[in-house]
């Protein structure tokens, strides 16, 4: 019986199975072009993970309609605050604006500058609303010693050629409310409209959310407390401003601004003593 070397058995192989391998080949070939088109892209994209924003000492509009925007990602890593999505004026060209992150905390607002990503996805969803919106996208790496450790609401602020719109969002980086001394008033149900929608305890605090105004008054002026009453004593604490459109919407001409009457309390475990 003849006996096949393994070169030849290796050669009949390859023939038998030309067709897959081919695919297979073809797919290969497809991935390393892939990579040689975009290595440069990508390249940039992780590299600006060792950049850091610079805060902007720039003056802020007042809030106002008229950006289409989305935030993909908030995180809240060892040595920064990754902010990640897009945002762009209508009718405006992406390609001629910046888009600035902003912080808010109770007694400041932060801006920093991002750096620019590009979204074809955005072109598609929105095609026709504004010119070139695949360049509205943004990243950005807000250094944690740059702004205070918790209690941050986010909001964008996209500087146009025309136009410059800035907007809040319904994204806080999670704080913990600090007990207030202060000399309450007597409960008056009249002028004061409110509702809490969550009262979640757990993970060390518990988490209170609603949205409160007075009636005909200015809610970016107000300032809302949690105020927690048992038999035995009161206890205040501050709360982190929230973007409630749909009360701004439900409510129109009660007040002014009352897309600013959202809050949002993180009361520590502890701070109320157990039983009261």
């Amino acid at each position: 019986m003849k006996q096949e070397s393994p070169l030849t058995s290796t050669l009949a192989f390859l023939a038998a199975r030309k067709t897959p391998l081919a695919i297979h080949g073809a797919i290969l070939s497809a991935f390393f072009a892939f990579l040689l088109l975009w290595s440069d892209a990508v390249f940039d994209i992780l590299s600006r993970m060792d950049d850091k924003a610079s805060r902007q000492r720039i003056s802020l509009p007042e809030e106002t309609d008229g950006m289409e925007w989305s935030i993909d990602r908030l995180q809240v890593l060892p040595g920064a605050i990754e902010v990640d999505g897009w945002a762009f004026i209508a009718g405006q060209d992406a390609r001629e604006s910046r888009v600035y992150a902003v912080l808010k905390s109770a007694s400041d607002t932060y801006v920093f500058d991002t750096f620019p990503r590009i979204r074809p996805d955005v072109s598609h969803t929105f095609s026709g609303a504004a010119e070139n919106v695949d360049h509205s996208g943004f990243v950005t790496f807000i250094p944690r010693d740059a702004v205070p450790g918790t209690g941050l609401v986010l909001g964008v602020y996209v500087e146009g050629k025309v136009l410059s719109t800035l907007q809040y969002t319904d994204r806080v980086i999670r704080g913990q409310s600090k007990q207030q001394h202060v000399s309450l008033p007597q409960p008056d149900t009249g002028v004061l409209t409110y509702a809490v929608d969550r009262c979640s305890p757990g993970d060390g605090v518990t988490v209170l959310e609603g949205w409160g105004f007075i009636e005909g008054a200015d809610a970016r002026s107000s300032r809302t407390l949690v105020v927690l009453q048992s038999d035995a004593d009161t206890y205040v604490f501050d709360t982190f401003w929230r973007r409630r459109l749909d009360i701004g919407r439900a409510y129109d001409g009660h007040g002014r601004n009352l897309q600013a009457s959202g809050f949002v309390a993180f009361i520590p475990e502890g701070a109320v003593p157990p039983g009261d």
